[in-house]
């Protein structure tokens, strides 16, 4: 099992980190192993592929939330990945694999403000959220890419 123990004061990047021959030994076994796939459990996501059983508004509620979560975790990722190239954080020897893993985190808040923001936009055009009361599907929602959009409602 591998242990981290700070061994210098919270702004340094100083850090002894130990693991024992065997966690070593199940580490690499464990790296020989095919990674599973992505899982994802993300119950506004959810509430938004339900959304046609309650009304716009709940729904314009739902993606303004997916936004400023996207928004905030983008920010807190950027700031923790910047510090990390400041001072190394606490596992500098680690920081190539780690810059990977923040790059991908990245992304992933970038995605989830994006997509929110544009389904936002779309949805605001929406006098409903069924094909009964005015929603309708956009083009672009089964292409790759995004279109340009409007800025969301504040």
């Amino acid at each position: 099992m591998p242990t981290h123990t700070p061994s210098a004061p919270a702004r340094s990047a100083a850090a002894t980190a130990s693991i024992t021959t065997a966690g070593r030994a199940a580490l690499r076994d464990w790296l020989d192993e095919p990674g599973c796939a992505l899982s994802t459990e993300f119950e506004a996501l959810m509430q938004v592929a339900f959304a046609d059983h309650g009304d716009r508004t709940q729904l314009l509620r739902t993606l303004g939330t997916i936004r400023a979560d996207g928004a905030a975790r983008l920010a807190e990722v950027r700031a923790r990945g910047e510090a990390y190239v400041e001072v190394g954080g606490p596992f500098p020897d680690r920081l190539p694999v780690i810059a990977l893993i923040n790059k991908f985190l990245l992304e992933q808040a970038e995605l989830l403000e994006r997509w929110a923001g544009w389904a936002e936009s779309v949805v605001t055009e929406w006098p409903g959220a069924t094909p009964e009361t005015g929603a309708t599907v956009p083009p672009e929602a089964v292409s790759t890419g995004w279109p340009p959009r409007a800025e969301p409602p504040v």
